[in-house]
């Protein structure tokens, strides 16, 4: 290890063999501030003692998936993808709504649900709703913890969730039966939202693939014929469901007291409920979490419906 100690910002290769070894293992970590995360492609495996030592700290942060096998020597090919992956770049809570300004659910082009601004309606959603136990189990959407232990991506930036409909359009929700037709997305402008860097680095988020996983249900023939007997009539279908709504206000004045006039655009019955949150300068900050709301001192808020 170097002599003159361990910097600020490091990463290196290092092989688990003796000095004068013919090399045995190869491994890395790296340091992009005060966390240090290692490596090891058998995965699952704590740094050694002496490098624990060095580094001058009781634990680290390792890979617990395996990338190898034992009869395969591919570590020293595996390590500097770990090392190149961003260092300072990290998914922030509910990152995968984030990258997608709009989603819309359409039955032959007649529009059923639809929000806009997916990340932030269903961070409030979310944070709203789901209590501890379900926070944990919601892992596998990108949904992470508060204290910020968990990570979404693996040791070469990669990422795989599931995210279930209902977390973000209502009436996947509401209403129970299966309905199959069109899911559209819009990207957003910018990835940013989705992460947060303690230092300024080149990234980029890549869908590679997107599947929509629905129940498929397979009838016997009678149960054929009477569906598709329905279908010919042609009968109106209700589905009914709560809905969800958002409203920014990108920019408040330096006062102490705001009046802030909103105009739903569901004419059939009033809002029942009304949640509030606010961000100080978090919307598209590299160094800023935009899935962490603000306490602003807020002292007293009234609400006037139809007024």
């Amino acid at each position: 290890m170097p002599e003159n100690g361990l910097r600020k910002h490091e990463l290196a290769i290092i092989n688990l063999d003796h000095e004068d070894g013919p090399g045995t293992h190869w491994v890395a970590y790296k340091k992009p501030d005060n966390n240090i995360d290692y490596f090891d492609s058998f995965g699952n495996l704590q740094p050694p003692s002496d490098l624990i030592k060095y580094l001058g700290v009781g634990s680290v942060e390792y890979e617990h998936e395996r990338y190898r096998d034992c009869d395969t020597f591919e570590c020293g090919h595996l390590c500097p993808k770990f090392l190149t992956a961003t260092v300072n770049t990290q998914l922030v809570n509910n990152a995968i709504c984030h990258p997608f300004e709009e989603i819309r659910y359409e039955i032959n082009a007649v529009q059923i649900d639809r929000r806009k601004n997916v990340g932030l309606t269903s961070l409030i959603k979310g944070y709203a709703s789901l209590h501890l136990g379900q926070t944990r189990l919601m892992e596998n959407t990108g949904w992470l913890d508060v204290e910020k232990k968990k990570k979404l991506t693996d040791a070469e930036g990669n990422f795989d969730v599931l995210i279930p409909l209902s977390m973000i359009l209502r009436f996947a929700k509401d209403y129970p039966k299966i309905v199959v037709n069109e899911l559209i997305l819009t990207r957003s402008k910018t990835n940013v939202n989705a992460i947060m860097q303690t230092q300024e680095e080149e990234f980029k988020i890549t869908i590679n693939t997107m599947k929509w996983l629905i129940p498929y249900l397979k009838l016997a023939d009678q149960k054929k014929v009477d569906l598709l007997n329905f279908i010919q009539r042609g009968p109106p279908i209700s589905m009914s469901f709560r809905s969800w709504e958002v409203y920014e206000y990108p920019l408040l004045t330096t006062t102490s007291k705001h009046v802030w006039t909103v105009k739903t655009s569901i004419p059939l019955e009033e809002p029942r409920y009304v949640i509030l949150g606010f961000q100080t300068s978090r919307k598209n900050k590299t160094g800023k979490n935009a899935s962490h709301f603000d306490h602003c001192n807020i002292t007293d808020v009234k609400l006037s419906s139809n007024s």
